[in-house]
């Protein structure tokens, strides 16, 4: 279970540390991909707000492999993140390999949740 939780977390860090660095200060690229994959023009705050969560969403999923509740809490940010942004993609008839990656992310935040719910048991 640990070597599962290890990998997603892995997983989970490069993508939403990376998310974290270009959603806070707004970049125009980030914008431009949050703006194709929901559909959505977002408020500079918004993109903040979303990239501050990621921060604190990676932290978190650092600090689970001491403590498992960190992680659980950034695995349920990420996996509802993902989640919504699936959400919008596919009422917005996109289908196919555009639905992979989030796809993927909200599964690993999943599997992080429930490894790490086993660790505290």
């Amino acid at each position: 279970m640990r070597i599962v939780a290890a990998v997603v977390s892995a997983l989970l860090i490069l993508e939403f540390s990376l998310a974290a660095l270009t959603w806070t200060p707004a970049l125009s690229v980030a914008v431009d991909r949050f703006s194709s994959l929901t559909r959505i023009s977002p408020a500079p705050g918004l993109m903040f707000l979303i990239g501050m969560l990621d921060l604190i969403g990676v932290i978190g999923v650092v600090a689970g492999f001491w403590k498992p509740l960190p992680a659980v809490l950034a695995g349920c940010w990420f996996a509802l993140l993902c989640g919504w942004i699936l959400y919008r993609q596919t009422i917005h008839g996109d289908r196919g390999s555009s639905l992979v990656p989030y796809t993927l992310f909200s599964s690993a935040a999943v599997i992080l949740v429930v490894t790490r719910l086993a660790e505290r048991a």
